[in-house]
């Protein structure tokens, strides 16, 4: 009977040894913990709100405004707002480029930038609250339900409707960084090309009656 105790033992500790063996010299339950935390970090969404604007001079800017609409519609975007002949306009991120190449032959750039402002932090930092504080609201209702006087139903439905007001500003937060993440803005202002006057005409008129006299033979 013990040789059977001795042989069970020697069995449980050589398959604990082979157990261990798997894992590397050193490593812990908290160095796994670290690893999968990195593995994480790198799967993780990035959030970027990318912006760009331009300045176009045009020929005429009501038949330019119908052809800048449906440039950007084609190309899947959608208009935000309009004033006057400045336009704003949600699309895709990765179609952004080629709306600001399809808009450029409109007319003439003038003005031209693109930005990107990376906030991923800022909303995963954001999410982390807004679970914190949903959590703490809920273990105040339950407190509410157990309070026996008043004085302590006062104290716990203020610090509710704190704790309500600090979930809608931080979720106002991330809806907004999603809604702008999801979708680039472009900002297009026309404007008229500059006409010659009176004098301007007269010049380019001179121009085009002389210019052969300066073309070399």
């Amino acid at each position: 009977m013990k040789r059977q105790q001795y042989y069970f033992l020697a069995l449980a500790i050589l398959f604990s040894s082979c157990a261990t063996s798997y894992l590397p010299t050193g490593s812990t339950t908290n160095d796994l913990q670290i690893l999968k935390s990195a593995e994480d970090q790198e799967t993780v969404e990035r959030k970027v709100i990318h912006t760009a604007s331009m300045l176009m001079a045009v020929e005429e800017l009501d038949s330019s405004a119908i052809h800048l609409s449906r440039i950007v519609s084609n190309l899947g975007g959608t208009l935000f707002s309009r004033e006057g002949y400045a336009f704003e306009f949600r699309v895709l991120p990765s179609k952004l480029e080629g709306t600001m190449q399809g808009v450029s032959l409109l007319g003439v750039v003038k003005e031209r930038s693109v930005s990107s402002l990376d906030v991923t932090d800022q909303f995963y930092d954001d999410k982390i609250r807004l679970n914190n504080a949903k959590a703490t609201h809920a273990r105040y209702l339950a407190l509410l339900d157990k309070a026996n006087t008043i004085d302590e139903i006062l104290k716990i439905e203020k610090e509710l409707e704190r704790l309500s007001q600090q979930i809608d500003l931080i979720q106002g937060r991330v809806n907004r960084i999603q809604d702008k993440s999801a979708l680039a803005t472009l900002k297009v202002q026309l404007k008229q090309k500059t006409k010659p006057g009176i004098f301007g005409h007269i010049g380019v008129g001179l121009y085009k009656g002389t210019k052969w006299l300066f073309v070399k033979d």
